[in-house]
């Protein structure tokens, strides 16, 4: 009978962690701060959560940008949706990668978002950004296309 409680406690414990991490992804490894709370921080000033119809939801919309903030390794996501969003609007593009893993691996996936964009002759504004930023103007700017 122990065993079988062992068991049965073994599997709980291992299909409720699985539970919380699928839905908190965020939480995962002590990764820090969740994309909303990035996305406050650094498009404090202007429109967020502008809903574009079928084209979705642009996390923030400026006077001259419609943007997409992301983790850097999803920046290939990020990537479609800023072009949904920038279609939408008819405002430039802007992508914010906000790097949480190695330096390194961020300026990599940066390159490739600004090297997909100059393949297909677009423009737009790139921003890489630290965990730390607390505005767009603490991140370094990438304008792809000019």
């Amino acid at each position: 009978m122990t065993f079988r409680y062992a068991r049965v406690m073994s599997f709980l414990c291992a299909f409720t962690i699985a539970h919380v991490l699928w839905l908190c992804p965020d939480a995962e490894a002590g990764r820090g701060p969740r994309e909303a709370e990035v996305r406050a921080r650094l498009c404090s000033g202007i429109k967020q959560e502008v809903t574009l119809g079928k084209m979705g939801r642009a996390d923030c919309v400026s006077t001259t940008h419609a943007i997409e903030i992301d983790w850097s390794e999803k920046w290939h996501e990020g990537l479609g949706q800023v072009l949904a969003y920038a279609t939408a609007t008819r405002l430039r593009p802007g992508l914010v990668l906000v790097c949480r893993q190695d330096e390194a691996n961020c300026l990599r996936h940066s390159l490739a978002a600004q090297e997909v964009l100059s393949a297909q002759s677009l423009t737009a504004t790139v921003w890489n950004c630290g965990l730390d930023a607390t505005s767009l103007s603490d991140c370094r700017r990438v304008e792809v296309g000019r």
